[in-house]
């Protein structure tokens, strides 16, 4: 995995077969627009009908996996089969443990269709880095943190079909959209216009260089027909038609986790709405309201109204409008109105006005208006 693959001609006019890239995706300098075939639910058509039709092309899919359902309903794909297209290149990944909707099931159900999903899926020797929920029903802020203690990414968007990101380099792991090409929506296969919109976002994708997703679930004649008009339209181009994996390669070392915040590595994560619940990691940079969260790591920096709230760790510096608030943590350094606002720490520095308001730490500095106003700290 990762390595990646340029499509090349087989010199007769016919289909074009895969070589590897000189060099990894993600070592790329500049990445080539990318093209994902997807296959949701694991339907035994995955292995009878489009495998063999994909093969005359010389590309490989992605089969998203119903973890219950090999060997057990009928109309989908064997254990052996699925180990078997794997072998050919495919990649597998989860599409849940039972088909739910997430939306309407608890968070305890929810941790049991990412967690039992992907433990059925590694028992059976498949490699799986990714999930995709069923009926696009991910994107609870829960469901997708959740999804990132098992999973690289997460597939829950469709809304668009260009995978897109704040620039041409970051993309929200947790949060991946894919064009739908059969049953409905703007770019089925079916119909002379759904065909064309499809290639509207080849064509943007190309010109951006950036990643397009493009999936179906059953077979039937004409709508592999219509995908093959599609298929060779992208095929025509310079585009890699690539997995979800060697696509990651090519974003991960520039992006960021659902709606969190952090740095890791040379990463940046920025996102519009807040931190992740608890965060454990070492000298990352949080951004955004409530950025940091539950914090329990040292060295970090927060920045954003209420950063580091309820936070308890060491060595973090908070910026930004009642950052701190009810922190338990130490050594600490508060920027902003009524930083460290009731804080708990000690020997921590707050500067601002009302920083430190009803404080009660031990051995700390307050810099401006007001600042340890009802301070009961001592030192």
């Amino acid at each position: 995995m990762g390595e990646g693959y340029h499509k090349i001609s087989n010199g007769e006019g016919g289909s074009s077969v895969r070589t590897k890239l000189n060099a990894p995706l993600g070592r790329l300098t500049e990445r080539s627009p990318l093209f994902t075939i997807r296959f949701d639910d694991g339907l035994a058509d995955v292995y009878t009908k489009w495998k063999p039709f994909l093969d005359t092309k010389g590309v490989i899919g992605v089969s998203c996996v119903i973890a219950t359902y090999p060997d057990v309903e009928a109309g989908y794909m064997t254990w052996t089969e699925i180990a078997e297209i794997e072998a050919a290149g495919w990649e597998i990944t989860s599409h849940g443990n039972t088909n739910v909707d997430w939306r309407n099931i608890t968070n305890s159900e929810i941790d049991s269709e990412i967690a039992d999903s992907y433990n059925t899926l590694v028992a059976q020797g498949l490699t799986v880095r990714s999930i995709v929920p069923p009926f696009f029903s991910g994107q609870s802020i829960y469901g997708r943190q959740k999804c990132r203690e098992y999973y690289r990414s997460a597939g829950t968007g469709y809304t668009v079909g260009i995978v897109e990101g704040p620039n041409p380099q970051a993309i929200d792991l947790y949060n991946i959209c894919a064009a739908r090409g059969d049953i409905s929506g703007d770019y089925i296969a079916t119909t002379p216009e759904g065909i064309a919109a499809a290639k509207v976002l080849v064509d943007e994708m190309e010109t951006n260089s950036s990643w397009m997703i493009y999936f179906m679930h059953t077979w039937s004649q004409d709508l592999q027909d219509g995908f093959e008009e599609i298929l060779d339209y992208v095929l025509g181009k310079s585009i890699d038609v690539v997995t979800y994996d060697e696509a990651l390669d090519t974003f991960e070392p520039y992006s960021f986790v659902g709606r969190s915040f952090g740095v890791s590595e040379d990463s940046v994560m920025i996102n519009e709405a807040h931190g992740a619940a608890v965060w454990v990691n070492n000298t990352e940079t949080h951004l955004g309201i409530d950025a940091g969260e539950g914090n329990k790591g040292s060295g970090n920096t927060l920045i954003g109204h209420w950063a580091g709230k309820t936070m308890n760790g060491t060595g973090v510096t908070c910026i930004g409008n009642e950052n701190g608030y009810q922190s338990t943590g130490s050594n600490c350094t508060y920027f902003g109105y009524r930083a460290g606002y009731r804080n708990l720490q000690s020997t921590c520095v707050f500067i601002g006005n009302s920083s430190g308001y009803d404080n009660n730490a031990g051995h700390s500095i307050g810099i401006g208006h007001q600042t340890l106003r009802d301070n009961t700290g001592y030192g």
